[in-house]
């Protein structure tokens, strides 16, 4: 390399600068003026930085400014040098490490950039290091005192045609960035480890080349960082959006957004998680923020191994003695994930909602929805698929619980997969106590199919209604809702569950308060070549009441068609039950109907269909009517026990109140080719009436056909029967009536 001698340094840098990193020394050079390089590193705070984070160059680059590496040791810049980065908006405080400890820079030991606001910039090599948002900008300086201060600023566009090995983070927000493969780095290196913004920074060291520094706490002082526009070749391990800043005089900020993540070709496992919504105390009632939302991620490759976890940012809580409500859940939407083989688990769902005040009360949070979210593999997938809404934060004092957010449009399509499948919500509406519980996650719009094979447990259910503890007066929620689901399995090893939201469970006590009604499945089909295991549908099941509270009704079961082949286990389709009245008066709940559904098997164990029974009532309150069963067709090869059945009304078991009336029962037909066991078809019983109140009638049975090869037992086929009227005055209820029934 041609030697120069260090001149003093200039009054004022000429700009745009260039800049040269020797390949003889660990310097690097100002060459703006190619006759008079200077020695880049020629300010107090540029020295300081440098001790601060351990590394043996830092200098200062401003907008326009430009780094190359020096090739072939010439000492100025000519067409066989690379650029190393070029600065086009803001200011970067520039690192170099001699990583390998031979005494000389090398293209591959630009080991980090503390930027300003506003930063924009190219890096055509790896960074070995970090970058972020640590430059001060009033002293030009990184790091003080043993720590690293992650500031209120901006990444606004950056581009790194190699790897980010550690950390990308910015106090506010990070936009328009891509990423690249290893240059230098290793093939299967992710193209950064870590994205964050805020509050996400907080207890993660930031590396610029000489080891992990801490830095210091982040707080907010408005919305979370969004994190906006990525292109990453090689993903990453987490992108996190920071928290929204607290209040306590008004509502807290929104958590940092995701939005517009694309991920050409992973290798590892990414957890993508929306930034929480900040929390209230507030000497009002307020509400705490919403979480942030996470969109438009679409996530490629060829094999990956890790989990694939997507979180939409939790909803502020509030805790302020005058009363707060919890924040929404950020959503989760329009996230796409397809490659030949995983190994992890796959998990997405949307942001819990936030709590209430438990000092003051209030409402809680609903969750975020979860819509478009769509999975495929073209070989195999090793792991458990869970894809589901968040659970409704909880009400306080009389404040409703938030409802679970509406879950739309799943779609996996997979060759093979070792795991289970959960598909919609497994959590429940927010809980309360003297209020509402909040409604479960309603569900449409599912569609699954796996080619070859499925070793694990299939569901796909809507959410739970919020409970309601011990000694309190509100109601529970009602289940959510379960709609227009269509399956296709060719052969599966585990069971197979279509499952509509139970009512929200009621505590015990002296509370009072009616349960919630079960939430309904309709529009199913379920197509299964082999399954050795058990095929079950059920609807939501109504919750009893607590005191003086109703039961809740049973969710309804329609237009469910099985298509299968060889069934080892049983198929077994339920409308709801409903639940009872409470313990001192109300009416009990009415049975979920059944109807408009068909089963088709070569082969199975049991097959049962059965409408809901309903619920008691008490005190003055009447017994609920059971649900009918109607226009169902079941075609089988052979089968066990054949087991059909309208629900039975309940009784009143108070001092009055009449029964409840026995579900009908028509349009039965079941046909088996080879042998049953045996056939039973029964109309609903009327429930008991009290007082001088009048029994319930009992179901009609009418147009029942049953045809089979064989029976090896009993074939039964009942009208229901009258309930008894209550006292010594009640009416007894008529039995229903029974006609059209044929077997051969």
């Amino acid at each position: 390399m041609k030697t120069t001698s260090r001149p003093e340094p200039l009054e004022a840098r000429i700009a745009p600068a260039t800049f040269l990193v020797s390949a003889a020394d660990l310097k690097v050079f100002d060459v703006t003026i190619p006759a008079t390089p200077l020695d880049a590193m020629d300010q107090a705070f540029e020295t300081e930085s440098a001790a601060n984070v351990l590394v043996d160059a830092a200098f200062l680059a401003n907008a326009g400014d430009k780094v190359f590496f020096d090739s072939n040791n010439s000492g100025a810049v000519d067409r066989s040098d690379f650029l190393l980065l070029q600065v086009d908006a803001g200011r970067a405080m520039v690192f170099l490490t001699d990583r390998d400890g031979d005494g000389v820079f090398s293209p591959d030991e630009l080991t980090g950039l503390g930027v300003s606001d506003g930063f924009a910039g190219i890096v055509k090599t790896d960074v070995a290091g970090s970058i972020s948002t640590v430059l001060d900008a009033a002293t030009n300086k990184v790091g003080d005192g043993g720590m690293l201060t992650l500031q209120p600023a901006s990444i606004v566009k950056l581009e790194v045609a190699g790897v980010v090995t550690s950390t990308i983070s910015a106090g506010n927000n990070i936009s328009d960035v891509k990423l690249g493969k290893g240059v230098f780095a290793p093939f299967q290196n992710s193209s950064v480890n870590r994205i964050a913004t805020g509050t996400a920074q907080n207890g993660n060291a930031i590396n610029l080349g000489g080891g992990g520094i801490a830095v210091n706490t982040f707080t907010p002082a408005a919305a979370g960082g969004n994190i906006l526009n990525l292109t990453l070749a090689r993903g990453a391990n987490s992108i996190t959006a920071g928290a929204g800043a607290d209040s306590v005089t008004g509502d807290g900020a929104t958590g940092g957004a995701i939005s517009n993540v694309t991920i050409t070709d992973a290798f590892e496992g990414i957890a993508i998680t929306g930034g929480k919504g900040g929390a209230v105390n507030a000497a009002i009632s307020t509400t705490g923020g919403v979480g942030g939302a996470v969109t438009g991620v679409t996530i490629g490759g060829k094999v990956v191994v890790g989990n694939i976890t997507v979180v939409g940012g939790a909803g502020g809580a509030a805790t302020s003695a005058a009363g707060g409500n919890g924040g929404v859940g950020g959503a989760v939407s329009g996230l796409s994930a397809s490659f030949p083989q995983l190994f992890g688990n796959f998990t997405a769902t949307s942001g819990a909602g936030g709590a209430a005040s438990n000092a003051g009360g209030g409402n809680g949070g609903k969750s975020g929805a979860l819509s478009t979210v769509s999975l495929t593999s073209t070989s195999l997938i090793v792991g458990d698929i869970s894809v589901r809404s968040g659970t409704g934060g909880k009400g306080e004092t009389a404040g409703i619980g938030g409802d679970g957010g509406a879950v739309n449009g799943l779609t996996l399509t997979a060759a093979e997969v070792h795991g289970d499948v959960t598909l919609g919500s497994n959590n429940a509406g927010g809980a309360a106590e003297d209020g509402t519980g909040g409604s479960g996650s309603s569900v449409t719009g599912v569609r699954a199919a796996v080619k070859t094979l499925m070793v694990g447990t299939f569901t796909v259910r809507s959410g739970a209604g919020g409970a309601i503890a011990n000694n309190f007066t509100g109601s529970s929620g009602n289940g959510g809702a379960l709609g227009d689901v269509t399956a296709t399995i060719k052969q599966q090893i585990g069971d197979f569950f279509v499952i509509g939201g139970n009512g929200g469970t009621k505590g015990g006590g002296s509370g009072t308060g009616s349960g919630g009604s079960g939430g309904g499945v309709s529009n199913v089909n379920a197509t299964i070549t082999t399954i050795l295991g058990n095929i079950n549908v059920d609807a939501g099941d109504g919750i009893a009441g607590r005191q003086t509270g109703n039961g809740g009704n049973g969710g309804a079961l329609d237009l469910v068609k099985i298509a299968a082949g060889k069934v080892t286990g049983d198929i077994d389709l339920f409308a709801g039950s409903a639940g009872n009245a409470g313990n001192s008066a109300g009416t009990g709940g009415n049975g979920g109907v059944l109807t408009n559904s068909s089963i088709k098997a070569t082969s199975a164990s049991d097959v049962t269909a059965a409408a809901g029974n309903a619920g008691t009532g008490r005190g003055t309150g009447a017994g609920g009517s059971g649900g009918r069963l109607s226009n169902f067709t079941a075609s089988l090869g052979a089968s066990g026990l054949l087991d059909f059945s309208a629900g039975n009304g309940a009784d009143a078991l108070g001092t009055a109140g009449a029964g409840g009336r026995g579900g009908d029962f028509s349009d039965l037909s079941v046909a088996v080719k080879g042998v049953s066991a045996n056939f039973a078809a029964t109309a609903g019983n009327g429930g008991v009436g009290a007082g001088s109140d009048a029994g319930g009638a009992g179901g009609a049975f009418t147009n029942v056909k049953f045809k089979a090869g064989d029976v090896g037992g009993a074939v039964t086929a009942n009208a229901g029967a009258g309930g008894d009227g209550g006292g010594t005055n009640g009416a007894g209820g008529s039995g229903g009536a029974n006609s059209l029934f044929s077997a051969s």
